[in-house]
């Protein structure tokens, strides 16, 4: 691991110095298609210097290693296991689908309730899942808000 963030910061440097070069060659030749590739290659890798940014907080023991994500329903009745089922569907499609990871879900264990679930785990496997995810942790709690008021009628 060690190595591969020595070629990164290698790498990186001479990414740096290559655009620098190219830069004064384009200039002094008025080369407007090359600026703008030079232009794109530095938006590219302040994007991957952002995302190494993010990385460099993920320096736990742990945070590189896969995790184990677990779902339980509270007190609440159909309400609390249909919310446990939208958290189970929200971690699924943002962890699979979002363009920072590259995680692969899978889902180890459901118990079903007759709306949504009981509880569910989940096995997040990838670079940093739980560095990414050892602060979802806690209670998550749904409140509905009645759009009625005492006397049954509509508020706004």
């Amino acid at each position: 691991m060690l190595e591969d963030q020595l070629n990164f910061i290698d790498n990186t440097i001479a990414d740096i110095n290559n655009n620098e070069e190219l830069l004064k060659l384009s200039e002094m030749e008025n080369d407007k298609e090359m600026i703008e590739y030079i232009q794109k290659s530095l938006s590219d890798l302040i994007n991957v210097l952002e995302k190494k940014e993010i990385e460099s907080f993920l320096s736990g023991p742990h945070d590189s290693k896969d995790c184990y994500l677990e779902i339980h329903t509270g007190a609440g009745g159909e309400d609390a296991s249909d919310w446990s089922q939208m958290l189970l569907n929200m971690y699924i499609n943002c962890l699979r689908g979002s363009e920072l990871s590259s995680f692969e879900v899978t889902l180890e264990d459901t118990s079903f309730k007759e709306t949504g679930i009981r509880s569910a785990l989940l096995f997040i496997s990838g670079r940093y899942a739980y560095g990414y995810l050892k602060h979802e942790q806690g209670v998550h709690r749904l409140v509905r808000l009645s759009p009625f008021n005492a006397d049954v009628s509509i508020q706004y």
